[in-house]
């Protein structure tokens, strides 16, 4: 009896580095992903797949779950559409003219700070008493008058 050796059977994939990258550029281009699809030379199908492959393995990585070595790929597929989304977004709103948004790469910090509006002393009501008591019992005999 022998053994198996760790080698896949069936077909090989057709997902290679090169085709998740004419993907990623294809979507941040602005085609749909069937057009992505179309322009790598995969089904669009297939690209709906590879994509749900992926997103299961991004949501097994972000609950602490070991992924499957197999399932890399399909990960690095997502996590490169997400970007060219993104990316695609991104240029569409400083196109327009409008505040950027943070791309999701982006590390985000968020500091609150209580920040009260500045008020006049004519709107505070003990505004104009505190001055009129501060000149009272100032030193200077200016202010005393």
């Amino acid at each position: 009896m022998t053994t198996r050796s760790t080698a896949r059977r069936g077909r090989p994939t057709l997902l290679t580095p090169v085709v998740i990258e004419k993907l990623g550029q294809a979507v941040e281009a602005g085609l749909t992903r069937p057009q992505a699809a179309e322009a790598a030379g995969i089904t669009a199908g297939s690209f709906a797949r590879w994509m749900t492959r992926g997103r299961a393995a991004q949501v097994q990585f972000d609950q602490g779950i070991v992924v499957d070595e197999s399932e890399q790929p399909y990960d690095n597929l997502y996590r490169r559409i997400m970007r060219a989304d993104a990316a695609r977004k991104y240029k569409a709103t400083v196109t327009a003219g409008a505040q950027p948004v943070l791309l999701p790469s982006e590390p985000v910090i968020v500091t609150v700070v209580e920040d009260k509006p500045a008020v006049a002393a004519e709107e505070r009501p003990a505004a104009g008493l505190w001055s009129r008591f501060r000149a009272l019992f100032s030193r200077s005999p200016q202010m005393a008058s």
